[in-house]
């Protein structure tokens, strides 16, 4: 199964790229994404390779506030 994600590929160079999902283990949750929230500031510091980010290190995977609706479940998650 595939989902489209934002990467920043290198300072100034962000791309929505297509990443393979991994098999869902036993302890973790699938969630479709509904909606997602952008910050300004943190795209803006990731593009420009800021101090307040992981220096230097590439690709970035931003993405920390969404409203999801859950899809699967593994087999070790109850609730």
């Amino acid at each position: 199964m595939q989902t489209k994600q934002i990467l920043f590929t290198a300072p100034k160079k962000a791309e929505l790229a297509a990443v393979e999902l991994s098999p869902l283990k036993e302890n973790e949750v699938l969630c479709r994404t509904i909606y997602s929230a952008v910050s300004q500031g943190t795209e803006k510091a990731n593009i420009l390779d800021l101090p307040n980010t992981p220096g230097g290190k590439f690709p970035r995977k931003p993405g920390y506030c969404a409203v999801s609706r859950v899809e699967a479940t593994g087999k070790a998650v109850s609730r």
